[in-house]
């Protein structure tokens, strides 16, 4: 009887911290999304309470009043262009590794690997005076080209991952039916590590569209910069203004949430294949 007292007593305790890290993950998402719906006044004096008095003035006077609509165009270009580009190059790279053996192979991939643990600051001046020499300050070329550089190793292992496990059966069949590699890569390599691919472009995505410290070292003039980096700035000028920030903000975590809802299926797979991998 004391065991089962015991184990149902572990299993409240379980089922309460799982619900009190739940609310605590959930609440800022409940914080942004009520004060988007306040005016200043009702924000001062009920800033975490439900919104009495529904408005949508915030929106207006973000998309009326200020460039939000272009920052948003701009997150959408770089983003789309950074995640397409890279993924291609990236798969591309994936499949030399995985297809074709040559010297310092295992090397070459230890030290992708170790790429993906230097932070974007240590190389932020080096970056900076290079794209000052080129004139490419404020230009969307110079983000894109940096942005694909960082998310180069994680996706070239991440899919290198997956490549490896494609049965050489179907390649040598596609090799009698007279494919060329790239017809391999396309046909064969490619579709059998969608998941893979799913899960790189998600997490590509959601870097780049909430990444702050290029943004706003690289695209200075205030019509290229990003949503982010427009926000940032934005919120310095209105920092009385909460209620117009998160609406702001809200707006901005759309994109992101669209996207991860229509690949959920194959995020959950990448990711759990990359952890029995």
């Amino acid at each position: 009887m004391k065991a089962k007292v015991s184990s149902f007593s572990a299993k409240i305790s379980r089922h309460l911290i799982f619900i009190a890290i739940t609310l605590v993950t959930l609440f800022p998402i409940y914080y942004m999304l009520a004060s988007s719906f306040k005016d200043k006044k009702e924000y001062l004096f009920n800033n975490l309470g439900i919104p009495k008095d529904f408005t949508i003035e915030n929106f207006r006077v973000l998309f009326l009043n200020y460039p939000f609509l272009k920052w948003f165009v701009n997150s959408m270009l770089v983003t789309t262009s950074v995640v397409l580009i890279g993924t291609l190059i990236c798969c591309l790279a994936a499949y030399g590794f995985a297809r074709f053996d040559f010297r310092f192979k295992s090397f070459l991939i230890r030290l992708l690997i170790s790429f993906m643990l230097i932070p974007p600051i240590i190389v932020l001046i080096p970056l900076f005076e290079f794209f000052v020499k080129l004139k490419l300050i404020s230009n969307y070329a110079s983000v894109i080209v940096i942005y694909i550089g960082f998310i180069i190793p994680f996706t070239i292992y991440l899919v290198y991952n997956f490549f490896i496990t494609v049965p050489p059966e179907l390649v040598d069949a596609a090799k009698i039916d007279g494919s060329t590699n790239l017809g391999i890569l396309f046909r064969i390599y490619i579709p059998l590590s969608i998941p893979a691919i799913i899960t790189s472009v998600v997490v590509n995505a959601f870097w780049v569209w909430n990444e702050l410290l290029i943004g706003m070292v690289f695209l200075q003039k205030e019509s290229s910069k990003t949503l982010m980096a427009g926000l940032i700035a934005f919120k310095s000028r209105s920092n009385i203004d909460l209620p117009l920030t998160m609406a702001g903000l809200l707006t901005a975590t759309i994109p992101i949430i669209v996207l991860f809802l229509f690949s959920q299926r194959f995020f959950t797979q990448g990711l759990m294949s990359g952890i029995e991998k």
